[in-house]
C-alpha cells in the first residue's frame, strides 16, 4: 500500500500533466473542431490545417486559438489527477493478485 505522499504525488503529476498537455493541443483541437464543422460542400483546399490556421487567426488574432482553454484547464486537471492514481492503484492490485506483471 502506497503512503498518502506518493498518492497526492501521482496526484498532482497527472493533473499538471493532463494540463500541458491541453495546453500544447489546444490550438489543434480548435482547428479540428473547424473542420469538423465545416458544411459538405467546403472545398477540400479550405480544409487544409494550415488555410484553416491562417483564415483563423487572420479573422480572430492568435489568441482566439486558446479560447476557452482556461475551462479545459479546469476540467483536466482533477480529471487527470483522478486517472494517474486510479491507474497507479489498479496495477499495485492486479501485479499483487498475479493477474498483471511488470517487466
Amino acid at each position: 500500500v502506497k503512503d498518502w505522499h506518493a498518492w497526492g504525488a501521482s496526484a498532482f503529476a497527472g493533473g499538471t500533466s493532463g494540463c500541458l498537455t491541453w495546453l500544447v493541443i489546444y490550438p489543434f483541437d480548435i482547428i479540428k473542431t473547424r473542420i469538423q464543422t465545416a458544411p459538405w460542400d467546403t472545398p477540400r483546399t479550405d480544409l487544409k490545417i494550415v488555410n484553416i490556421t491562417r483564415a483563423l487567426i487572420r479573422e480572430n488574432g492568435w489568441r482566439y486559438m486558446f479560447r476557452g482553454l482556461g475551462v479545459t484547464l479546469m476540467r483536466a486537471f482533477p480529471v487527470n489527477a483522478t486517472v494517474f492514481p486510479v491507474y497507479e492503484f489498479t496495477l499495485d492490485h492486479l501485479v499483487s493478485s498475479g493477474i498483471g506483471g511488470r517487466d
